[in-house]
């Protein structure tokens, strides 16, 4: 008999290797990152230093000052639109 291989996919794969290191909020985090970076652009998201995420809170370091303020002020609108995409998500800091 032969043996069967099995395929993983990269993503399946790292949600494996998260769960078994407890690295599954990084790459929650990682995965909000993208979707930033996609919604924002590349040149906005450039802006964002550090993206972390723990029992369902967002915070986003971000470089620029004006970007941080223009941000703050939209901190419902972009809550909603990370909430649309990513269930988990209660809140939303920006620093």
């Amino acid at each position: 008999m032969a043996k069967k291989k099995r395929e993983y996919q990269a993503s399946e794969l790292m949600k494996v290797i998260g769960k078994l290191y407890g690295l599954e909020d990084k790459l929650y985090a990682l995965d909000i990152q993208f979707f930033l970076e996609e919604y924002l652009g590349k040149n906005f998201s450039k802006e964002i230093v550090q993206t972390d995420y723990k029992d369902g809170n967002v915070t986003l370091r971000i470089k620029s000052p004006l970007f941080r303020k223009d941000c703050q002020m939209k901190q419902s609108f972009l809550l909603k639109k990370i909430q649309m995409r990513f269930e988990k998500v209660l809140s939303l800091q920006i620093f």
